[in-house]
């Protein structure tokens, strides 16, 4: 009876935009295509039009390891906050492994006490023979993949059908989230570090090349005034405390433009946000329609408090941090 081939071991990479070219070329010193018992993936491998959440689940859940290219846009994004949150949710067990690709102060970040890649210090991309750099990245990395024990998975959500999730918002319902199994909820602890991990004090300890799970607390449950606007869509939506707006009134579209666009700052954020919470707006985008043309058409069709009620449920942290740009009438 022949043997199964085992199973490929899974490399989330996140990265921002303008390093899209280093992440290829991690990629192939990692042998991706190649080699058949690795995989790697990015954001960018989410197809359009597919629900952003529940893909960038998927490649949380399935990933082995969570590869982060370092640099300023990448730390300073809202997409980064938001990967952040997705991982220590699902897979509080799950390591990470900074590279720092382009200069950056780590100071006060997760990775500000802990080892990063290239172990020099020195980004990669102030080296004048990177090759050779991202050859010793690479060869640290499948190094590190064969040492990890397994980290225990989410079990996958029940599949929703389309037509239902459409019903459920043109009934002002928010769909439910999937419940999490008590394995996802708790997972165990791992055993003895790897040689490369070094102990890392209190938060700081996310940031060890092969170190310490990465495991960050929780931020603080939503106010019962938030909660109260959740089952009443219509009503106004009151600023966050100490947001120095009114106490109550309407947000102004010009001022919810400047928030999309510092919450939803990728347009496949944007997308997926319209086809998860306003499938209807959704369903009017076309091919060859703008970002501009998206969000004008949903503030067209949904009324602003509705649209700042969703980004506060589904982006609080990031809307929390941009709440001065909200303007009420």
């Amino acid at each position: 009876m022949a043997i199964a081939a085992p199973a490929p071991k899974r490399i989330l990479l996140v990265h921002a935009v303008d390093d899209c070219d280093a992440a290829q070329r991690l990629k192939r010193h990692l042998g991706v295509p190649r080699r058949k018992d690795l995989l790697v993936t990015t954001v960018d491998d989410i197809p359009p039009g597919a629900p952003w959440r529940e893909e960038m689940d998927r490649l949380v859940d399935e990933a082995d390891l969570v590869v982060a290219l370092l640099s300023s846009d990448l730390l300073s994004s809202d997409l980064w906050d938001h990967e952040l949150s997705r991982i220590r949710e699902r897979r509080p067990a799950l390591r990470l492994a900074p590279v720092l690709a382009r200069s950056v102060s780590l100071e006060g970040t997760i990775f500000d006490a802990g080892q990063v890649a290239p172990r020099s210090g020195i980004p990669v991309a102030a080296h004048a023979l990177a090759d050779e750099v991202w050859t010793e990245i690479a060869r640290e990395l499948r190094g590190l993949l064969t040492e990890l024990p397994p980290s225990p998975r989410p079990p996958p959500p029940p599949p929703i059908a389309r037509e239902d999730r459409t019903s459920q918002h043109k009934q002002g319902k928010r769909p439910a989230p999937p419940a999490q199994s008590s394995q996802a909820q708790a997972e165990p602890p791992l055993g003895p570090e790897p040689a490369l991990t070094r102990q890392l004090p209190d938060a700081a300890q996310q940031g060890t090349l092969a170190g310490p799970a990465l495991a960050i607390g929780r931020g603080a449950p939503e106010s019962r005034s938030r909660a109260a606007a959740a089952a009443n869509p219509g009503a106004a939506v009151p600023p966050a405390r100490g947001a120095g707006a009114p106490a109550a009134g309407r947000p102004t579209k010009a001022s919810l433009r400047k928030l999309i666009a510092e919450v939803l700052r990728v347009s496949a954020q944007l997308d997926a946000f319209c086809i998860d919470y306003f499938p209807e707006v959704a369903g009017e985008f076309t091919g060859g329609m703008s970002r501009t043309e998206k969000v004008n058409l949903l503030l067209q069709l949904r009324k602003p408090a509705e649209v700042l009620q969703q980004l506060r449920l589904d982006h609080p942290a990031a809307v929390e941090r941009h709440e001065e740009l909200i303007e009420y009438e």
